[in-house]
């Protein structure tokens, strides 16, 4: 993708938060993806989005079993597998469901909302994607 075309799409991510994106962010953004040389690549979520909301114990006991975890601890402590599960199961329900809200999964996971947006942001850089949800997210240039 194009650097124009890279501010164009940043500019639109950004629209939801401000009246008027500032030029100085724009800016400030535009230097740091040349200084660095970051590839901006769009994220664009698959049609087959479920409208409803998701029985979370249902979906977090899939996840715990395709990890082979006990569903329990899973939720408790912070040794790596585990947070890989919370993470996945977090993506899992933004790719699957429509109505699902950041307060209702920390409620679920016993988290701050801020930590579920922490989980979500991390899964799209960090994490692999288990084979049952992934190819529900194509990736373009």
């Amino acid at each position: 993708m194009k650097l124009e075309a890279s501010m164009q799409l940043i500019e639109q991510e950004l629209q939801p938060f401000f009246k008027k994106v500032p030029k100085p962010l724009l800016n400030r953004i535009e230097r740091i993806v040349n200084e660095t040389r970051t590839v901006i690549r769009r994220e664009i979520g698959l049609p087959d989005r479920l409208p409803t909301s998701p029985d979370m114990e249902s979906e977090w006991l899939k996840i715990c079993e395709l990890h082979n975890l006990d569903p329990v601890t899973a939720k408790t402590k912070r040794e790596e597998p585990l947070v890989a599960a919370r993470t996945h199961f977090v993506r899992y329900l933004f790719l699957k469901y429509d109505r699902v809200t950041l307060k209702s999964i920390g409620k679920f996971l016993g988290r701050d909302h801020s930590t579920v947006i922490h989980m979500r942001d991390r899964s799209k850089v960090n994490c692999p994607i288990p084979p049952f949800y992934q190819k529900r997210y194509i990736v373009t240039n």
